[in-house]
């Protein structure tokens, strides 16, 4: 299973950083493309981690947000 963060790319948006994860994950969706962990150079875990961005079939994705105060949130998508 592929691992993603868009927050390299992005940076801390603070309040919108949810909504803006979920857009990431539509457009996953939408054009079979899988988004980079950006500056992510040396992982400390065996994971399917997405170096690079790259074409996969992308069905449904998890949507995970972590906010200041315990303000959490987990999305799921799925295409239709």
């Amino acid at each position: 299973m592929a691992v993603s963060s868009t927050k390299g790319a992005t940076g801390h948006t603070l309040g919108v950083s949810g909504a803006l994860g979920a857009a990431f994950c539509l457009m996953a969706i939408e054009h079979q493309i899988l988004p980079p962990c950006v500056g992510l150079n040396d992982p400390e875990f065996d994971l399917d981690l997405v170096r690079y961005g790259r074409e996969s079939q992308v069905e449904n994705v998890l949507c995970l947000s972590f906010g200041f105060g315990g303000q959490n949130a987990a999305l799921v998508l799925s295409r239709v």
